[in-house]
Parts: C-alpha cells; sequence; structure tokens
C-alpha cells in the first residue's frame, strides 16, 4: 500500500473517531441541559409555595387583600434566597429592597375573592424564553408559555373565568404590578414596566406611568 494512501485511511479513521466522541458529547449534554432545566422548574416551583403561605399569612393579618409589595414580609423571617430563580445569578439582598432585586415580578394587592389570579410570576427571561412560571393567590402554580406568562403580567386575572364583572372590577382597583431592576431594560415591551393596573387614575390598558 503506497504512503498516500496509507496517509488517506488514517485521516478517514481519524476523523470517524472525532464525529463518534461527538456524537457521545450531544447525547451526554441533551439530558444535562434538560436536568438543569426541570432542577430549575422544581425550585421555582417549591419557592412560589413557601411564599405563597408568607404572603397569605400577612393577609390574613392585613385583611381581605394580599400585600401591596413583597418588602412587606420582612417581619415574617423568611429566607431571602426564595426570591431569586436558580441559574439566573442574582444574588439576594436585603428583604426590605426585595422588590428591586428580586427575579420575579410581584402583582400586588389581590384580592383573596379572586383565587386564580396571578400574583407571583417568574417570566420568560428567567427560562431561556422557553416558558414562564406563575403563582395564583389561591395558592397554584402553573407553567405556561412565553405569551400566557405576559398577558397575565398585564392582565393578572384574565385565568379566573369564574369571577364576575364585579369581582373583576373591585380587584383591579388598587392592583399594581412591580417589575424588578433586572428585567426593567425589557421596558420597551409595555409588559415589563411598572405600573398602576387599572386603578382609579388610570385607563384600561394605558402605557406605563415613570
Amino acid at each position: 500500500m503506497k504512503l498516500r494512501e496509507v496517509i488517506r485511511l488514517s485521516f478517514a479513521a481519524l476523523c470517524l473517531i472525532v464525529l463518534l466522541f461527538a456524537l457521545c458529547g450531544c447525547s451526554r449534554l441533551a439530558p444535562s441541559r434538560k436536568a438543569d432545566s426541570d432542577g430549575i422548574d422544581r425550585a421555582v416551583t417549591n419557592s412560589f409555595w413557601q411564599l405563597w403561605e408568607a404572603l397569605l399569612l400577612e393577609r390574613t393579618e392585613r385583611g381581605e387583600r394580599f400585600p401591596t409589595r413583597l418588602s412587606q414580609l420582612v417581619s415574617n423571617n423568611i429566607q431571602p434566597s426564595l426570591f431569586v430563580c436558580p441559574g439566573t445569578g442574582t444574588r439576594p439582598g436585603p428583604l426590605e429592597t426585595v422588590d428591586e432585586w428580586t427575579d420575579y415580578i410581584y402583582v400586588g394587592g389581590v384580592w383573596e375573592g379572586t383565587p386564580i389570579v396571578a400574583m407571583l410570576i417568574s417570566p420568560p427571561e428567567n427560562h431561556q424564553g422557553t416558558h414562564g412560571f406563575v403563582l395564583y393567590g389561591g395558592g397554584r402554580v402553573d407553567r405556561l408559555s412565553p405569551t400566557e406568562v405576559r398577558r397575565l403580567i398585564v392582565e393578572p386575572w384574565l385565568r379566573d373565568t369564574n369571577a364576575t364583572s364585579d369581582n373583576i372590577t373591585y380587584l383591579r382597583t388598587g392592583l399594581s404590578a412591580h417589575v424588578p431592576k433586572r428585567l426593567r431594560p425589557y421596558c420597551d415591551n409595555p409588559d415589563y414596566r411598572d405600573r398602576r393596573i387599572n386603578s382609579a387614575s388610570d385607563q384600561p390598558n394605558n402605557g406605563a406611568k415613570h
């Protein structure tokens, strides 16, 4: 066999080996990424349930509405890490300023009479744009598409199909969405702006007030 032929066959064999290693690496990487995503999803769900218990306790002490801001939980001895979505790189800060550094959008002032109103939202930006999570006033947590999540930021009552028009009217009075600092660069999208959601001084579907 000529030297040139030997070199050609050796090169072909080397390429085949490299290709096999690459395919093995991809097969390992895909499940790993899925496992990471599943772990983050479980962590967010567990955090939401724990935060709901703290919010419910605060609501019981204050009356028929949930707190207007997350910082009102400062007296509940709650772990700051619950306000951070794993994988974002956010470091927990003091609870007094949690509304600024949390990874979650909080809809304050939710009324107890509307249990399927979005109250705490982990937007798609926390999950590589593929989905998001929503905690409702009644304690349920849903994983939803980016479109559904963003609609609930603007209309938190959207999925509560059993609520009467009077309930929704009462709910919308004084309801407000608080967007943390990390998400504010997305404020070109009106879904992410701090706003008063149809309060007494706003009209429905108005833009943000700064």
